[in-house]
């Protein structure tokens, strides 16, 4: 049976991993300013597909 678009199966635990990475990669930039803003996006980017195919 197929899920209505306001049922989601997403998993707590992985959600706030991927909120804790992402805020962590920020807290790094800010202190370091390694990155510039279109790096960072392409970082969040990417650690939200790697948590997303990892996990859903």
């Amino acid at each position: 049976m197929p899920k209505d678009a306001t049922e989601t199966d997403l998993n707590p635990q992985k959600l706030e991993r991927m909120k804790y990475e992402i805020l962590q990669a920020e807290r790094r930039n800010d202190h370091t300013r390694e990155r510039s803003s279109g790096e960072m996006v392409d970082l969040i980017r990417k650690t939200i597909m790697s948590i997303a195919d990892a996990t859903y």
